[in-house]
């Protein structure tokens, strides 16, 4: 079962690179994987399903490769950070997310990446902060917030042509997000 996924999951990316995403039919994505389309639905529904299937376990790859346990004051410094890591991997990908943007169907996998982000940054602040009851912003709209920034700059960076690294990218991304973010969160020894 699982080859057969990864065999749909990668003809799916494959297609969406070549062609974008609105343009391919199941009998494409069942083509190039050298299976039938009955086969193909024994294992999804249409593929918007399958294309969120994919997109889970590349964003779990993302998470893996993540150091949760660093602080926000020293992740910024360090080569695994979320945004870089999220930065480099948009980068390595940049064909995919920018088919991707061009379709009808787009909120899927931003939608998708938005909520992935702000639950690892929550986890982030909750491991390293304690879980902030008494902030002035709710702890999951400063989430959703850093998220959605670091999904924006992603998007725009993949789409323009710009001379920035992913290193670059993240520490603009910190430099504009992070400062708000430290002043309001307390520490559990001084909270």
């Amino acid at each position: 079962i699982e080859r057969t996924r990864g065999m749909l999951g990668d003809a799916l990316i494959a297609l969406i690179e070549e062609r974008g995403y609105d343009d391919i039919t199941i009998q494409d994505i069942a083509d190039r994987a050298n299976i039938s389309r009955a086969t193909f639905y024994l294992h999804y529904r249409d593929k918007d399903e399958l294309l969120t299937d994919r997109l889970a376990a590349v964003y779990a790859e993302i998470v893996e490769s993540m150091n949760l346990t660093l602080t926000l004051e020293d992740m910024r410094w360090n080569g695994q950070s979320p945004a870089i890591t999220t930065f480099t991997h948009t980068q390595a990908h940049r064909r995919l997310y920018h088919a991707l943007r061009q379709s009808r169907n787009s909120n899927l996998a931003i939608d998708q990446l938005t909520g992935v982000m702000a639950q690892l940054i929550e986890a982030m602040i909750v491991r390293n902060y304690g879980p902030q009851p008494d902030l002035p912003v709710p702890l999951a709209v400063i989430c959703q917030n850093m998220a959605a920034a670091l999904h924006g700059l992603c998007a725009w960076w993949v789409s323009a042509d710009t001379p920035y690294s992913a290193e670059q990218m993240a520490e603009m991304f910190y430099t504009l997000n992070m400062p708000p973010v430290l002043a309001m969160l307390k520490r559990p020894d001084t909270a």
